[in-house]
């Protein structure tokens, strides 16, 4: 006999957050096409002692890679706040958005990031009249030579200003180096997501970075998290751009939190460098299995 397997309301909550979003971003923006390439979970329970009560609510966070016709100010960050508050925190979103025109024209490894988002994510639109048009003739490979250059500039640039930071003397230089760490840290981000994703972001807030960060691995979430109230203070510290100092006010401060953030700085730049070079390390390996593939084939043919 067949088990009757019932669901109740919970069990759609995914579809639900999908067509919210989408049905939000068709009326915001002109899209060309539009494909959800990764979804996380996260369940909060609320308890209340006194009366007994408890309550699960479920978090949908949603990747999207959005292709649209005509470009739009700060589309990334306005779309995504006004997606958080229209569904009352239910439903986040990072946004990865391209004017359809803009990504026609891709190199070998510029095309990896967006055949996989297209070809293995959720497909949720695609304009009949000017759907997104790039041509992948096969499946884009890694180049592990790129790679690897684009790790050694930017993991430069993270040990330089994180080194410069620790020489930093004097009781009212807090913002310059909180200022200097993240700049550290958004290049670390920026190495990370490149060796992982091989997409090179066009937005550099760095909570949008760390957002695309924890797609692939747990480093944001155990450094910086940004749950209560004074991990979101803490973080704030550390994502005020170096542009910031141009009217800073420099003045004797309570050191304790930047001392905090630089060594949540150096371990995270060493936890990153870790999983960086061993993912490279693992395509390299990989890449020589390709390369030998085909002349086993042909020796087996002779």
């Amino acid at each position: 006999m067949q088990e009757q397997v019932i669901k109740n309301e919970n069990d759609f909550t995914e579809d639900k957050g999908l067509q919210f979003v989408k049905s939000f971003l068709m009326d915001n923006l002109q899209l060309s096409g539009l494909y959800c390439f990764g979804i996380h979970h996260k369940n909060k329970m609320y308890s209340n002692a006194i009366s007994g009560e408890v309550k699960t609510r479920q978090h949908t966070h949603y990747y999207l890679l959005v292709y649209t016709i005509h470009s739009r100010e700060n589309a990334v960050a306005d779309l995504s706040d006004i997606i958080k508050k229209k569904s009352k925190g239910q439903y986040t979103v990072t946004l990865f958005i391209h004017k359809a025109t803009t990504v026609r024209q891709l190199t070998a490894e510029s095309k990896y990031f967006y055949y996989h988002a297209m070809h293995k994510g959720i497909n949720l639109y695609e304009h009949d009249v000017v759907p997104p048009r790039i041509a992948f003739e096969q499946e884009p490979q890694r180049n592990v030579k790129h790679i690897k250059a684009y790790w050694h500039n930017r993991n430069r640039v993270s040990e330089v200003f994180l080194q410069s930071q620790g020489m930093v003397d004097g009781i009212d230089t807090e913002p310059i180096q909180e200022a200097m760490m993240q700049v550290a840290m958004e290049n670390t981000a920026l190495a990370l997501i490149n060796t992982f994703l091989g997409y090179r972001p066009i937005h550099f807030n760095l909570g949008y970075l760390f957002d695309i960060c924890s797609l692939f691995c747990t480093l944001v979430r155990e450094f910086f998290p940004r749950n209560s109230a004074e991990e979101i203070k803490m973080f704030e510290l550390l994502s005020k751009h170096i542009s910031k100092l141009r009217s800073a006010h420099l003045g004797p401060m309570d050191f304790l939190n930047t001392e905090l953030l630089q060594r949540r700085c150096r371990l995270f730049h060493e936890k990153a460098t870790v999983l960086i070079e061993s993912e490279i390390e693992r395509l390299e390996k990989l890449a020589k299995e390709n390369k030998q593939q085909p002349k086993d084939e042909s020796d087996g043919n002779e």
